[in-house]
């Protein structure tokens, strides 16, 4: 399968659905046909002026029905909306939002039974978030207690502090050899340090999370025993580039809990080590 045929797995052109983020690559183009709004940060005008001095086909940039500006995705569509898609498409969105737990739940409030939710997510082990530490349910935990909605110094000075690319790349697939090296020098992390400002008037992007497949499955695993999510792992694909995919669906079924719970977070707690483990020389 070509990767927006993975990403489209579980999706039907007639359905309605929800894309966040397309930018100028979206996966599910209303141009092709299909029945789908769009969320992203900016107008479509803005995005074409965003992008065009990167020498992209602006001309693939599809007008945006919802502009995002942080409050929570439910009550930006509208809650009349609510249970009414059948799909959520996010490409490289969710480890940008310092709230994931909100987001998933927003994202379960739109859905209706059975609805999906298609993830396309950065794998740690290819990209420039190398050397940071994959996410636990704790800090995806402690983010939603606080209602981030601005990265933390932490987050901020980590992703500069570590950010690495392989022969100066800053993404790379599992096959592609050569050196590791840091990107910046550790006087651009300082400078995070002395300027930052959480509730500053200028939101400052960053990877917030990171994950391996199965630590994120792990996660998934602990937030619904935990009876925060109405979604659930429908089916993992395999990686390819420097990314993985994930398909959440809505369930009425019951999480695991007692020793079947133990034995599942067990067995993706060793698979995210052994997941973490397997990477090219450096």
């Amino acid at each position: 399968m070509t990767r927006d045929e993975t990403v489209r797995y579980f999706l039907r052109r007639e359905d309605l659905g929800l894309e966040i983020g397309a930018g100028f690559n979206p996966v599910v183009p209303k141009a092709d046909g299909w029945n789908v709004e769009t969320v992203d940060h900016l107008s479509r005008e803005a995005l074409v002026e965003k992008f065009r001095p990167h020498g992209v086909d602006v001309s693939k940039i599809e007008p945006v029905d919802h502009v995002w500006r942080g409050e929570p995705l439910d009550d930006l569509v509208g809650p009349h909306k609510c249970g009414r898609y059948r799909y959520v498409v996010a490409s490289h969105v969710i480890e940008h939002i310092p709230d994931l737990i909100g987001f998933l739940t927003a994202v379960g409030r739109l859905l209706g039974p059975g609805g999906v939710l298609s993830l396309a997510i950065p794998d740690k082990r290819h990209c420039f978030d190398f050397f940071r530490p994959l996410t636990s349910t704790g800090e995806l935990l402690e983010a939603h207690a606080a209602g981030r909605k601005r990265h933390t110094l932490r987050v901020a000075f980590d992703a500069v502090a570590y950010a690495t690319v392989r022969s100066g790349s800053i993404a790379w697939d599992a096959s592609q050899s050569g050196d590791l090296t840091l990107a910046r020098d550790f006087s651009k992390a300082a400078a995070v340090v002395d300027a930052f400002e959480e509730d500053g008037a200028d939101y400052h992007d960053f990877h917030h999370w990171t994950f391996v497949p199965s630590s994120f499955a792990l996660a998934i695993t602990e937030l619904r025993a935990l009876g925060l999510l109405e979604l659930d792992v429908a089916r993992t694909f395999p990686g390819a580039g420097c990314e993985f995919y994930v398909a959440l669906q809505k369930t009425a079924e019951a999480p695991l809990a007692g020793d079947e719970l133990q034995a599942r977070r067990f067995a993706l707690l060793r698979a995210a080590a052994q997941e973490s483990t397997q990477i090219a020389n450096f």
